[in-house]
């Protein structure tokens, strides 16, 4: 299937940081995640915990935009979905050793990479234009369409875009009575227009499942690993001169297969 390009990732202050972004509101607002970043890194960790999140931390980047691309499976059982994730500092990076920095560990199916800087800027609580989206899908989504009189929303199912938060609010509280009845059997979910929601509309959109968002005028890059949730390994490769060359994120691992199995029967 050969290689495909994610995007890009904004690398100023030397760190880059690996996180599930489902998980990156806990570091909103907040120079908690910057300063824990640096920490680590002069203790020579590759990773840290804040608010029982999960990060691993690539450190000694000289600054620079750094291209992100994939690599799928090409063929079985398994086939098209995602085998690895690169992050190149050098062009054409050739290594003289690898070591793991850790495991990535995923909570809602997707990743995160961020500057250290930009943590904080995330914003995952309040819509930048005042706007929120409201989508539901499921077994009876069309009884449930034709209640609330919804128009289809693309390929997510029914709902209403582009509605003042208060009125999408409504709406989430009348079908959150809806689906507390049990008559039908659906889910919903509401969108505010936040830093997760413009980079989630980007990923369910592309053929790459990925995104690049400004996120305090950093670029951040999101994507799906593709498997699911689970514990994801991250290396480093490292030239002869122990500089960093590529950041590697693999998802095919024996652990994420033998899931994806359980799971698909």
């Amino acid at each position: 299937m050969g290689i495909e390009s994610l995007g890009h990732v904004d690398v100023k202050s030397g760190l880059l940081c690996v996180l599930d972004f489902g998980m990156a509101g806990a570091f909103s607002g907040s120079a908690a995640g910057a300063q824990s970043a640096r920490q680590a890194a002069q203790g020579g960790a590759y990773g840290f915990t804040h608010d029982d999140v999960p990060v691993i931390v690539v450190p000694h980047l000289p600054p620079g935009r750094y291209p992100v691309s994939s690599v799928r499976i090409d063929e079985g059982p398994f086939k098209g979905m995602r085998q690895a994730v690169m992050v190149d500092f050098v062009p054409n990076p050739q290594a003289a050793r690898t070591i793991e920095l850790g495991k990535v560990l995923v909570d809602n199916a997707r990743i995160g990479l961020f500057d250290a800087d930009a943590l904080g800027a995330w914003n995952e609580e309040h819509s930048a234009d005042g706007l929120a989206d409201i989508v539901f899908w499921g077994l009876h989504e069309n009884e449930v369409a034709a209640r609330f009189n919804a128009p289809r929303v693309g390929d997510d199912g029914f709902g209403f875009q582009n509605l003042p938060v208060a009125h999408a609010e409504a709406i989430a509280r009348d079908l959150d009575v809806v689906k507390s009845g049990g008559q039908f059997r659906f889910a919903w979910d509401f969108r505010p227009h936040t830093h997760p929601f413009y980079l989630l509309r980007q990923i369910r959109k592309t053929e790459a499942e990925a995104g690049v968002l400004d996120v305090g005028g950093f670029a951040v890059c999101g994507f799906m690993t593709t498997w699911g949730d689970g514990e994801f390994p991250v290396l480093i490769d490292l030239d002869a001169q122990n500089r960093p060359v590529r950041c590697g994120l693999f998802f095919a691992t024996n652990e994420a297969m033998q899931n994806m199995r359980e799971v698909n029967g």
